[in-house]
């Protein structure tokens, strides 16, 4: 039996933001965002970007960002100021959590 390849949860990186862009576009196909709005929630709360990476590349990603009030900010819209505390009104959300198989969408055309 052939061993698995390492598959983790890490941290994203700027360097990642291309991939991550990449695999969004084929999860996503009717919810594009644009690579502004991928770099603003990196650096807005990297704290909460990591990507699934394994030695074939990128296999999936999960970005979380803050917001104030009680509606989430609409997709592929920068996010407006929003100071990082929980006693305010903002909260954190799980905005995207993405598996998939990597096989199968590397197959695809």
């Amino acid at each position: 039996m052939t061993p698995l390849a390492p598959i983790i949860w890490r941290a994203m990186t700027p360097d990642d933001l291309d991939a991550t862009q990449d695999l969004a576009a084929h999860i996503h196909t009717d919810y594009p965002e644009s690579h502004e709005v991928f770099t603003q929630r990196l650096t807005v709360a990297p704290e909460g970007c990591h990507v699934l990476a394994s030695p074939n590349g990128l296999e999936g990603y999960m970005i979380s960002h803050p917001w104030q009030g009680t509606i989430t900010p609409a997709l592929n819209t920068l996010l407006p100021p929003c100071p990082h505390t929980q006693t305010d009104g903002t909260f954190t959300t799980w905005l995207s959590l993405r598996l998939h198989a990597g096989k199968a969408l590397r197959s695809k055309p």
